[in-house]
């Protein structure tokens, strides 16, 4: 065990402790008006939700972490349990799933509820990193291509939801394993080129997607309102401008240094999902610019 701490990461342990807490105070301070007027429950609700999870990640996470060797050579051959269980959860999510915000992306057992496709990326990530623990052997022909097979079938099953902000966080997870790869090969240079390719023109897609998909029957006018951001207070009264455009509000309001710990306007229901994908303007309304500096390099440096 001593051995192991001594190797650890420690700077990567810091942080991640460090942003898991600073989460657990931000998610009760944005979460407690919420959980009052719009749903009725104690002001501490979903930062209760909050730290049973932090308690149960960090409990398995060192679990994992002072394994003995015999249970991590088990582990590693294990690629297509940690694949197909991700496959499997978003499979029922489709017979089972709960409907938020117009995508089937939650699953709902007794009283706890969760996003299979968050399982997914981590599921993704172990089977293609345990498949590849002889890159000389997945080297061969065009085998490295097989364990992406998981990345594929789970983006489709996420796309399917339809949840494309998730569905694209892992495909581009599986582009950056896929651009890591050590591997020397004629063929695998050209792909990496062309799937650079794909990239610049996803970027061009995401910069000016919502002029160019508005005519195509292929998304929702909900998923190309998502490629609307320019702007967003000109269009205050309408869905594409409303929730970014109090973001921006909340950010404005912080300034430099944050109106104080708890006193943020904005989580009184102004700003929609102020506890989950928006609690970043609340963090900055809060505690100021400078600590969200800060937070972006600190992720920076994880990264």
């Amino acid at each position: 065990m001593r051995q192991k701490l001594k190797y650890m990461d420690k700077l990567l342990f810091f942080l991640m402790l460090l942003y898991s807490i600073l989460g657990l105070v931000m998610v009760f301070s944005a979460s407690s008006i919420t959980a009052v007027l719009q749903y009725g429950y104690s002001e501490s609700y979903f930062f209760v939700r909050q730290l049973i999870f932090f308690v149960a990640a960090y409990i398995v996470g060192f679990f994992v972490l002072f394994m003995s060797d015999k249970f991590v050579r088990l582990f590693r051959c294990m690629p297509k349990v940690f694949g197909f269980g991700a496959i499997i959860l978003l499979v029922l999510t489709m017979f089972f799933g709960v409907n938020v915000n117009g995508a089937v992306s939650w699953l709902r057992i007794g009283p706890i509820s969760f996003q299979p496709s968050e399982f997914a990326k981590t599921g993704v990530i172990l089977a293609i990193a345990f498949s590849f623990n002889n890159v000389r052997k997945m080297s061969k022909g065009f085998k490295y291509i097989i364990p992406f097979i998981y990345g594929v079938v789970c983006f489709a099953l996420i796309a399917g939801q339809p949840d494309f902000g998730s569905a694209m966080i892992l495909a581009i997870i599986c582009f950056l394993i896929f651009m890591s790869l050590p591997l020397k090969d004629k063929n695998f240079s050209k792909i990496k080129i062309a799937g650079g390719a794909l990239v610049i023109v996803g970027v061009c897609l995401f910069l000016f997607g919502g002029e160019i998909l508005k005519n195509t029957n292929f998304f929702t006018d909900e998923q190309i309102s998502r490629l609307t951001y320019t702007n967003p207070c000109t269009r205050y009264s309408e869905n594409t401008g409303y929730q970014v455009c109090n973001g921006f509000i909340a950010i404005n309001n912080g300034g430099l240094f944050g109106v104080g710990l708890g006193n943020s306007t904005q989580k009184y229901l102004y700003l929609p999902e102020a506890y989950t994908d928006f609690i970043f303007p609340i963090v900055v309304e809060e505690l100021g610019s400078i600590v969200g500096v800060l937070i972006i390099i600190g992720y920076i440096i994880i990264l």
